[in-house]
C-alpha cells in the first residue's frame, strides 16, 4: 500500500524528508514501477538529483539510478544542457559512459 501511495504522488513525496532517507534498493524500486506518475522524465531525474546529493556517500549509486531513467523520454538539451553538467555525473565514468550511450 506505501508503494502504492508513492507511485500516485511521486514528486509531492519526492520533497518529505522521509524520501530523502529513503535506501537506494527503495528508490530503484519506485523508479522502475510502471504505475509512476510524473509529468516526464525530467522529474524523475530532478528526483534522483536531489537523493544522491542529499548524502555523499550515494554518489556510489549514481551509475545504476542513471539507469533507471527513460532517456528516449528526454530531450536531447536537457541532457546536455542539464545532465552533463552535474557534478556527480561529470566525476562518475561509468555515468559519463550512460549518458553518452543515450546519445547513439
Amino acid at each position: 500500500m506505501y508503494l502504492y501511495f508513492f507511485a500516485l504522488d511521486f514528486i509531492d513525496i519526492s520533497l518529505t524528508p522521509e524520501f530523502a532517507g529513503l535506501s537506494f534498493d527503495g528508490l530503484v524500486s519506485l523508479l522502475k514501477r510502471d504505475s509512476l506518475r510524473v509529468d516526464n522524465e525530467k522529474q524523475v531525474f530532478d528526483v534522483v538529483d536531489r537523493w544522491i546529493n542529499e548524502d555523499s556517500s550515494r554518489l556510489q549509486y549514481s551509475a545504476q539510478l542513471l539507469r533507471s531513467i527513460r532517456w528516449s523520454c528526454l530531450p536531447s538539451s536537457f541532457i546536455d544542457d542539464i545532465v552533463e553538467r552535474k557534478e556527480w555525473v561529470v566525476n562518475c565514468p561509468k555515468a559519463v559512459n550512460i549518458i553518452n550511450e543515450t546519445k547513439n
